[in-house]
């Protein structure tokens, strides 16, 4: 099982949770800490995974604030 928490441990949202074998989606988290959980079964000898990761730069939308008027 592989399991993506979106923080520093397992209180954090969950991203990702699945028990296939099979490669997910994408995840992308809200900040650059994310918590894994990997867990194989005892019979699958050499489980493994493999994970591949992404700085993502995120565009912060800009803020107009208009001119204050002093009378």
């Amino acid at each position: 099982m592989l399991q993506i928490y979106d923080g520093f441990d397992e209180t954090a949202p969950t991203l990702f949770k699945e028990c296939k074998v099979s490669l997910p989606d994408p995840v992308q988290s809200s900040s650059n800490v994310v918590y894994i959980v990997f867990e194989s079964h005892p019979i699958a000898l050499g489980s493994k995974f493999l994970l591949e990761w992404l700085q993502v730069n995120r565009q912060i939308p800009s803020v107009t604030v208009p001119p204050s008027t002093s009378e």
